[in-house]
């Protein structure tokens, strides 16, 4: 009875994992990420999606925890919340379902949401467009995903390659419209982040 009792024990807390359907858009895909950290020395890889996660218990924080990753501020929230507290086991998809166990660590990766392949076509050609410089045609480009599904996401992208470019006016008209585009408290925590890193930014 003691076997079964732990089995059943196992299965009720990986039931929300096994049993929930997957949305084709659910979930977070990694886009950047340091290859000097625990998060890649696991086997995480840029283009890796993840819908859920564990944190395993430890001495210092003894019970468990799980959640669902259902947006890119999910991933935000766990990646400072929880990957300090212990081993993360990240539950995703590489073409077929992975499992991954990451260690305590500052994990230095982005996340962006999943998308149709018309929509990612949009979201990389604006990325090469800023990384390449050229700002203006990049957002441009990005604003054509900013007024949907990944409103407040993309405003917040928008606001942080404003920020990167120097260009304050702009890139607080882009934080502004990712609050009011944000669906809940984590959002905005997230986003409020960022806002006072680019005051720091501006101020050093």
């Amino acid at each position: 009875m003691r076997i079964m009792g732990g089995l059943l024990g196992w299965f009720l807390f990986f039931l929300p994992v096994f049993s929930q359907e997957r949305d084709p858009q659910v979930g977070v895909v990694i886009d950047k990420l340091d290859e000097d950290t625990a998060l890649f020395q696991a086997g995480v890889r840029v283009g890796d999606r993840f819908t859920h996660w564990q944190r395993l218990p430890n001495a210092a924080n003894p019970e468990a925890a799980k959640g669902n990753i259902s947006d890119c501020f999910d991933w935000w929230i766990l990646e400072k919340t929880q990957a300090p507290r212990g081993t993360v086991k990240l539950f995703g998809e590489r073409g077929e379902p992975i499992v991954i166990d990451v260690s305590i660590d500052h994990w230095k990766s982005a996340a962006r949401p999943v998308m149709r392949s018309a929509e990612f076509k949009v979201y990389r050609k604006g990325k090469q467009l800023v990384e390449a410089g050229e700002l203006e045609d990049g957002i441009k480009v990005w604003e054509n995903l900013a007024g949907g599904a990944f409103a407040c996401w993309m405003w917040l992208q928008i606001g942080n390659a404003w920020r990167d470019g120097q260009k304050v006016d702009a890139a607080q008209a882009a934080y502004q419209r990712a609050l009011e585009s944000a669906g809940n408290d984590d959002q905005k925590v997230v986003i409020l982040g960022d806002i006072g890193y680019a005051f720091e930014k501006r101020e050093s």
